[in-house]
């Protein structure tokens, strides 16, 4: 993956008027950086989040797509440490949402929900949306880092006993990326098991980086271990 170091200074000035510092349990550089570097290439006019949690990558949406109408969904609310004015909350399920089909033309739908990730993508085909991210799409044998086991992407496409899920997937599935690490450590362990250094880089560590530009990078290499093989989808869908 080919990106010039201009946009990342240009995600980290963003980054650093977050309104979360420290958004413990929720994403990080690494995370946050392919949300709005794939939000911005697409620019949806509707973006549906599923997982609010505390608030930041709804804040992050934002300011990926300013002009974007934003539906934020979590079962509890009131764990929100930021509230954005361009988002309208609500509380049920992903699954029961209904999309005016005729009002948005491109439409995107970020998941950090931590459920069946399967049943996502099938769910999304249904209400016309081109556009998915998943925070979390964990390979076989990594257990949740929410304590909430739940049906991934990659257990679809990798585990012999979700052959015919896999088989539907392809069938709706016109491009399926894994974003890499941005800087990787040589070694060092993930905060849910499994070795850093087995994960692709685009640099492979701090030392690859100019020195000059170091320090300001610096904060992908200090987030290594909250790497959660975030990926993005696009459907094979007729755009209305």
């Amino acid at each position: 993956m080919k990106i010039s170091s201009e946009v990342f200074f240009e995600f980290l000035d963003i980054y650093e008027k977050r309104p979360i510092s420290n958004n413990l349990w929720g994403m990080r550089s690494h995370g946050m950086f392919f949300l709005w570097y794939l939000l911005k290439q697409i620019q949806p006019d509707l973006v549906i989040e599923s997982g609010v949690y505390r608030g930041q990558s709804t804040w992050m949406i934002a300011q990926a797509a300013p002009d974007a109408k934003i539906i934020a969904i979590d079962p509890d609310l009131t764990q929100r440490f930021y509230v954005s004015k361009n988002a309208t909350y609500r509380t049920e399920d992903f699954s029961l949402l209904s999309i005016e089909q005729d009002f948005y033309k491109t439409k995107a739908a970020f998941f950090d929900d931590h459920q069946n990730a399967y049943e996502r993508v099938m769910q999304s085909t249904k209400q016309n949306i081109q556009h998915l991210i998943f925070d979390d799409n964990y390979p076989p044998g990594y257990d949740d880092c929410a304590g909430n086991p739940h049906l991934t992407l990659r257990d679809c496409f990798e585990m012999n006993q979700h052959q015919e899920k896999a088989a539907a997937l392809k069938k709706v599935i016109k491009q399926y990326c894994i974003m890499p690490q941005i800087i990787g450590k040589t070694a060092g362990f993930l905060a849910l098991g499994g070795q850093v250094s087995d994960i692709p880089a685009i640099w492979g560590s701090l030392e690859e980086i100019e020195p000059h530009y170091r320090d300001k990078m610096k904060v992908f290499y200090d987030d290594c271990y909250c790497y959660r093989w975030l990926t993005y989808v696009e459907l094979q869908i007729k755009v209305l």
